[in-house]
Formats: structure tokens, sequence, C-alpha cells
């Protein structure tokens, strides 16, 4: 049985997974106004975790301006994860002037103003800048999410069990992998990995992702393969293969009550 994070009044690892969705805003404007249309959608109630994207915002750069959007944010989330994320470009990301370096910094400021909930690292970023991003988290009462993403391929299921456990070993809240598929059988190659995890009794709650249309099947069996979280999109989505919120929330729905 995996570990449960708690968030606020949400149990990542707990029960269905929680769906989490991206906003991908420019500016203060198209954020906020992402981050409304979710809030009022008619199935808002399903969301349980909004991302904000940074690498998508344009002031990225620029700390005031940054840090007052995001306290607008936490104002509004009081009752929903706040995750917080700098994708880098080797791993999907929009902004592809920012280095590991950058990304510290910035993560470490919203860390130490306590300016969201939760904090993505990327495990490849480099081991001393995890190190001092974990050792932060932990001062602030900061959750982090350790992320590994592979828009090309899928690694076989052993170098998949072997990257969650290294995300453990380093001090992640929730461990997340997202990998590409390229034929059938690498979704189950990611399923099957990710239960295996689950049977080892992992110290932390995964979250294991096939992109693309291919893997769609992996967003949504999460209850039976052990994995906590799922993206889904409102409009568009932040990466290859996310699904309506309304649709995945019903198809999580289906699952729970078969499987329970």
């Amino acid at each position: 049985m995996n570990n449960i994070c708690n968030i606020k009044n949400v149990a990542i690892g707990e029960g269905k997974p929680k769906i989490c969705v991206s906003v991908t805003g420019a500016d203060d404007l198209e954020m906020l106004n992402q981050l409304d249309k979710i809030l009022l959608h008619k199935d808002s109630d399903f969301v349980d975790v909004i991302e904000f994207r940074a690498d998508f915002y344009r002031d990225i750069n620029d700390s005031s301006k940054l840090n007052s959007l995001l306290g607008k944010f936490l104002s509004k989330l009081s009752k929903k994860v706040f995750l917080f994320t700098i994708r880098s470009s080797m791993e999907g990301g929009e902004n592809n002037t920012l280095s590991y370096e950058d990304i510290t910094r910035i993560n470490l400021s919203v860390i130490t103003n306590k300016l969201a909930d939760m904090v993505d690292v990327e495990m490849f970023s480099g081991e001393e800048l995890v190190k001092n991003q974990i050792e932060a988290a932990r001062a602030n009462g900061i959750k982090i999410i350790m992320s590994n993403h592979d828009f090309d391929k899928t690694p076989d299921k052993e170098e998949i069990v072997k990257r969650l456990t290294n995300m453990q070993l380093l001090g992640a809240d929730i461990a997340k992998i997202a990998v590409m598929p390229q034929k059938t059988e690498d979704v189950f190659s990611l399923l099957q990995a990710t239960m295996e995890m689950k049977d080892k009794e992992t110290k932390t709650p995964l979250v294991t992702i096939s992109m693309g249309k291919l893997g769609n099947i992996s967003r949504v069996l999460g209850e039976v393969t052990g994995s906590a979280m799922t993206f889904a999109a409102l409009e568009g989505g932040s990466a290859p293969g996310q699904m309506p919120i309304s649709k995945v929330g019903e198809m999580l729905k289906v699952i729970d009550e078969c499987y329970n």
C-alpha cells in the first residue's frame, strides 16, 4: 500500500486517483482567466490539484510579478492543492532559455516564500540542485513531486522501476514518471512497473503516465495499478493525450465503483 501525501483536505494516494488540471497562460490575465474557468466549470468538483505551469509564463524571471500572481492563485485555492511547475525544455517545457540553475533559483523562491503547496522537481536536473530543493521544502512544509518525462520513448519496466525508486531515495513526497509509448507493449510496461512498485509497498504515492492517445488507458487505471494522480484538460492540455475533466472524472468514478 502506498503511503499517503496529505495536502489540505486532499489525500493523494488514497481512494481514486486525484485529478490535476494545468494552467498555461502567457501572462497574468490568461493565467487567472484559465484558473477561473476551471473553478467555475460544471465539473470543477472533480478537480483536486491545480498546476501552475510557469514555463509558459512570459514574466517568469520577474520575481515580483510572479510572486504576486502566485499569491492570487493561493487565495483562490483554499481547498484545492496548488502545484508549481517549471518544466525544463529537456523534458518538454515551453521556455528553452531557462537552465536548471535558473529553475532551481525560482523554485527555491517559491518554496521559501511558501507560495505553493507542492513544487515539481525534475530528478535529472542535478543531484546537488535536487538536494537543495528537497532540504528547503522540508524546512518550509512544502511537498515535492519529483518527476521525469520522456516524450520520445518508453524505457523498459526495470528502468521505470529504478527511476521511481531513486526518486523515493532522493526524498520525494510523490514520485512521477511520464513516458511516450511507441506500441501497445510500452503501455503495459508502464502499467506493470507501476504495479510492481505498488506491490513493494512503496514509500511515496506514485504518478505514472503513458502519454498520447495510445497511453490514455494509463490515465484512468490508477486505482487498480497504483498511480495516485492523473492529469486532465479543460481546453487543450499541457501534455499529449490529456482528456477532458468530465470524461476522466466519470471514468474514475465507474472504475472506483467496480473496484470497490
